[in-house]
């Protein structure tokens, strides 16, 4: 049986696809974490949760705290829009 996603999975998961809108999909693009805030539209600590919980799930990377990458398997989540 397939278990429910969790706010914090979908948060995590728009998190990636917006950042995969930033950096175009591209591997190694570096983003902000507040500049994906500001395309979500949320503020920058919710932006910093869902990105730590997308780098739990080896989504994306953190660096230095405020800098995000997407992952292989982020950049293809990102792309899975419906």
């Amino acid at each position: 049986m397939k278990r429910p996603r969790t706010l914090s999975a979908d948060r995590a998961r728009r998190f990636c696809e917006a950042l995969g809108d930033l950096s175009d999909r591209r591997p190694q693009r570096r983003r902000m974490i507040h500049s994906v805030a500001q395309r979500l539209g949320v503020p920058s600590d919710d932006a910093e949760a869902a990105a730590n919980e997308a780098a739990s799930k080896g989504w994306l990377t953190i660096e230095g705290g405020h800098s995000v990458c997407l992952t292989h398997e982020g950049r293809t989540l990102g792309a899975k829009k419906s």
